[in-house]
């Protein structure tokens, strides 16, 4: 899970510090148990990060978790540390990968309230989408 040097117990232990995630099945959110596997499957689909880049990120991902004892995850939560685990350890160029396309709820909601939304949602998107491409263009030429 974290490591072959964590015995089974310790992470049992660890797993009960984390809280739950809640996750959407069809209508309905569910809770489930927090999961580092798909964590660490996601940044390796995802990202070039190196197996000593993961192991790094998933530590501090879940160091986080038990330091912010927070009551519930969800999914885009658990991207938001991995991403500040990536950036906080300078690994820019797997954070641009990882990025999480879309709106702060605040912005959506302004959007929502216009009749014509869902084109003003599917432009700022792709907007989004293109400015995050250039920008790992970018790193990856200068590099």
């Amino acid at each position: 899970m974290v490591g072959p040097a964590v015995s089974k117990g310790k992470q049992e232990l660890l797993l009960n510090l984390i809280p739950t995630v809640l996750k959407k099945k069809g209508d309905d959110v569910v809770e489930e148990l927090f999961d580092i596997t798909r964590i660490k499957e996601s940044l390796i689909d995802e990202t070039s990060l190196s197996a000593e880049q993961l192991e790094n990120v998933m530590i501090d991902v879940i160091r986080a978790l038990v330091i912010y004892n927070l009551p519930v995850l969800s999914g885009p939560m658990i991207r938001e540390l991995a991403c500040a685990a990536m950036l906080s350890r300078g690994y820019i160029q797997q954070r641009l990968q990882y990025t999480r396309i879309g709106l702060p709820l605040a912005d959506l909601e302004e959007m929502i309230s216009d009749h014509s939304f869902d084109e003003k949602i599917v432009k700022h998107i792709r907007w989004e989408y293109d400015q995050v491409r250039l920008l790992i263009q970018k790193r990856v030429s200068d590099n």
